[in-house]
C-alpha cells in the first residue's frame, strides 16, 4: 500500500504478464503469424490446344469438355441412356466372353445399374450408374478409376475427352481379339445413338 500525497491509501497492483503464464511459441506458430496463408500452388492452364491433341487415339472426340456435369440432361433422360448404354455393353460383353474359349474365370453380370467383368488375371472391370451426378463411372484394372458425363450423344471423360466405348475398345483388345468394335453398342457413337 502507498500513500498519496493527500493521505489517501492506494493499493497499487502490478499487471500480470500473460506471456509468462501462456504456452510457449512454437516456431511453426511464428511462422503462421508473420506470413498469410496462401492457397496452394497450381500448373497453370493453357488455354490454346496443347501437343498431345494433335496425337490422339481414335478413343478421343473432339467435344466441349468444358462443361462441368451432365446436369443439362434430365433425370429422366439420364436413366433411359444409362440404362440403354448398360444393357448394350452387357449383352456384347456377354457375346465376348462367350465365345473366347482361351479365357477361363470370366463372367459378366449385370444388376441394378452395375455391370461387372471379371477376366481372371486380367482384372475387374466394374462399370455403374451414378445417379446424383448423372454419370457412368468406370473401374478399370488398367486405368483406375474415370468418370463419364453424357455430352452430345456420347459418354465423355471431361479430363481428356476420352469415350466410355473408345476406351473399352483400347484396353479390352489386349484380352481379347483386337477387332472390337464397343462403338457399335448403344451411344458408342454419333451413328449408334
Amino acid at each position: 500500500m502507498h500513500r498519496c500525497a493527500t493521505g489517501v491509501s492506494v493499493l497499487r497492483v502490478e499487471p500480470v504478464r500473460r506471456l509468462l503464464h501462456s504456452p510457449p511459441v512454437h516456431a511453426y506458430h511464428r511462422l503462421s503469424l508473420r506470413q498469410p496463408l496462401q492457397p496452394p500452388r497450381r500448373p497453370p492452364r493453357h488455354s490454346g490446344p496443347s501437343t498431345l491433341c494433335l496425337l490422339r487415339p481414335p478413343s478421343l472426340i473432339n467435344v466441349d469438355v468444358t462443361r462441368k456435369c451432365s446436369f443439362e440432361v434430365s433425370e429422366v433422360r439420364y436413366e433411359q441412356v444409362s440404362d440403354e448404354t448398360l444393357e448394350s455393353l452387357s449383352e456384347y460383353l456377354e457375346e465376348l466372353v462367350a465365345s473366347e474359349t482361351g479365357l477361363q474365370d470370366s463372367d459378366v453380370l449385370y444388376s441394378s445399374g452395375v455391370l461387372t467383368l471379371q477376366l481372371g488375371t486380367h482384372g475387374t472391370y466394374v462399370i455403374n450408374k451414378q445417379t446424383p451426378n448423372r454419370q457412368i463411372w468406370l473401374s478399370s484394372p488398367v486405368s483406375g478409376p474415370k468418370r463419364f458425363d453424357f455430352l452430345d450423344g456420347l459418354w465423355i471423360y471431361r479430363h481428356t475427352g476420352e469415350t466410355l466405348h473408345g476406351l473399352l475398345n483400347t484396353e479390352l483388345a489386349r484380352v481379347f481379339s483386337p477387332d472390337l468394335d464397343f462403338c457399335s453398342c448403344a451411344y458408342g457413337s454419333r451413328e449408334a445413338a
